[in-house]
């Protein structure tokens, strides 16, 4: 029997040993983490954010180095358009001795290249037909990088090339014209002056519309 005079228990009051129920679901709380949850909680978060800010770090800087070569080769290229081309002395497969400063009279087209790289090798067939189309219109050297000349000759011959190579093999004048990617084509008109410069793969279509642009201009 009821007897009001006998205390009762609090049904809003915990169980013994339960003291921590109400923190973890709290009634009327839809099931909202607090107190105890909460402390278990905050330091996965602050591990998720962490992580996060780490891949998204680790993202910026992969960009940034994809695309730094990309921005500085860019820059180099408006610091030199219109100068006076650099002036080198280069050996040819059979070690003569090429001048650029000795072909002036007519455009020069140097492309930067190596047999490593694989946007050189992608572009070969269309420097080949460029050259075949203008050698009697202008010079053309394509100027390798490789630090072993002895690979050069064996990798035109698998790839059916035959172009006018000159050795770079201390990259010194891939230095004066502040190639810092390859492939990359300058451009000099017939007065020695920087008139143009390619970055990345060039079409054979490309190349002829750079001749033109020089040619016109010069006239």
């Amino acid at each position: 029997m009821f007897d009001p005079s006998t205390p009762q228990e609090s049904l809003s009051s915990p169980p013994p040993g339960d003291e921590l129920g109400s923190e973890i679901l709290p009634a009327g709380d839809g099931g909202t983490l607090s107190g105890a949850s909460t402390r278990k909680v905050k330091p996965l978060k602050i591990v998720a954010i962490g992580a996060g800010a780490v891949l998204l770090l680790c993202v910026v800087a992969c960009l940034g180095m994809q695309f730094y070569p990309l921005l500085m080769e860019k820059l180099s290229a408006s610091q030199l358009m219109g100068q006076a081309a650099p002036d080198f002395t280069l050996s040819t497969l059979d070690g003569q001795q090429i001048t650029l400063s000795a072909l002036r009279g007519k455009p020069v087209a140097l492309n930067f290249w190596a047999t490593w790289c694989p946007s050189c090798v992608t572009e070969l067939p269309d420097l080949q037909q460029a050259y075949q189309t203008h050698q009697g219109e202008a010079h053309f050297y394509a100027i390798s990088l490789d630090a072993d000349p002895a690979e050069v000759p064996p990798f035109l011959t698998t790839h059916g090339v035959d172009l006018p190579v000159l050795l770079d093999t201390e990259g010194d004048a891939a230095a004066k014209y502040r190639v810092r990617g390859i492939p990359v084509t300058v451009f000099i008109d017939a007065q020695g002056m920087i008139a143009a410069r390619h970055i990345g793969s060039l079409s054979a279509g490309k190349f002829s519309d750079y001749l033109r642009q020089i040619t016109a201009g010069s006239q």
